[in-house]
């Protein structure tokens, strides 16, 4: 349990996580030095550096019971750090329970990112968190339509670009791309997938692609993290790996892929600095990371779904290395400026607003 906090003159965070993965974790410990902080989550990290609630089921009556009490154990000023996460009644009837108390909220979310053609549930949906929040923070400038652009909440609303807490917490303090080019002296293209072998990853779509390359003689070698799955010519997996520990294959690397829908794992290939290739229907990703990919510049798209289109744009890079370099810096330094400014500073900063 944690011990009651007391007022430090500044304003307490109470801060609802529904599962708290470690590179979120970097975000709270960034935080953790600037405010007080009372966290309630659900844990799948062991690297926090400061105590929290650990609540590992979902029952709403549970999680509105710990809310009651982050209220009770602490004092003065308080501000809410919740997200716009619906399906969890737990953090619904939490956010209820704080604005009932007169806490201000900062809701953050996708706004209608995921929705491009919302329904009145959705509406009503979006209505429901822009009228208890004091300030909400949108992961992108895409979807802030409907409610999110109605004179009456226009001011509510900010963009607070999703991102890694910075570029130490991907273990790429003082990290510099290596910049090669290939192919020749029998060097292969070698792709990079970082993420899970889950429903919508495309993996599928990005072996069948190195199999077919390889067939016809092309010098492609794909490395997955996070994936155990598969293992054959041309493919090798090396499990889950976390931070600087990814860092020494990376660099061997020089496009990062992720056929399917994509999050984070874009953000992290540009930090790396590899060139993104993802697809193109920005609303149908797992999240508004890919939108950073502009075609040309900074990555490539490819037209959703379509192994043709995915090929076209690897043999482009293959037989362009100067073209793939330059897409290499560009990402590189789109992440370098979005990672230079620490995502828990940037709210501490919001914050003191209130």
């Amino acid at each position: 349990m944690m011990p009651k906090l007391h007022s430090s003159g500044l304003p307490t965070l109470i801060l609802l996580q529904p599962v708290l993965y470690e590179y979120r974790a970097h975000f709270l410990n960034g935080l953790s030095s600037l405010l007080p902080m009372y966290v309630i989550t659900s844990l799948k990290t062991r690297i926090l550096v400061f105590e929290c609630v650990n609540i590992p089921t979902r029952n709403p009556l549970v999680w509105f019971a710990e809310a009651i009490t982050s209220y009770t154990r602490t004092s003065g000023a308080r501000v809410a750090f919740v997200p716009a996460y619906t399906s969890h009644l737990g953090i619904v009837f939490s956010a209820v329970l704080f604005w009932f108390l007169r806490i201000p909220i900062l809701v953050h979310g996708q706004s209608l990112y995921k929705k491009p053609r919302p329904n009145i549930v959705d509406y009503l949906i979006s209505l429901f968190w822009l009228s208890i929040a004091t300030r909400y923070l949108s992961y992108s400038s895409i979807g802030l339509e409907g409610p999110f652009d109605w004179p009456i909440f226009r001011q509510k609303v900010l963009v607070f670009l999703n991102r890694f807490e910075s570029c130490s917490s991907l273990g790429l303090d003082g990290f510099s791309p290596i910049y090669t080019s290939f192919p020749g002296d029998n060097s292969p293209l070698k792709l990079l997938f970082i993420g899970r072998d889950r429903p919508g990853s495309g993996l599928d779509l990005a072996v069948q692609l190195v199999r077919d390359l390889r067939a016809k003689g092309y010098n492609i070698h794909l490395d997955l993290i996070g994936v155990n799955a598969f293992e054959e010519d041309g493919i090798h997996c090396h499990g889950p790996l976390f931070a600087d520990s990814i860092v020494p294959i990376a660099e061997e690397c020089q496009i990062g892929i992720y056929p399917g829908d994509a999050g984070l794992s874009v953000l992290h290939y540009m930090a790396l600095g590899l060139c993104p290739i993802v697809h193109s229907d920005m609303r149908k990703h797992s999240g508004p990371e890919p939108a950073y990919v502009m075609d040309g510049i900074t990555g490539c798209l490819f037209d959703r779904g379509s192994l043709q289109n995915f090929t076209e744009k690897i043999l482009y890079l293959y037989t362009n290395p100067v073209a793939l370099v330059q897409l290499r810096k560009n990402a590189h330094a789109f992440s370098k400026e979005l990672l230079g400014y620490r995502l828990s500073a940037q709210l501490k900063s919001i914050i003191n607003t209130l």
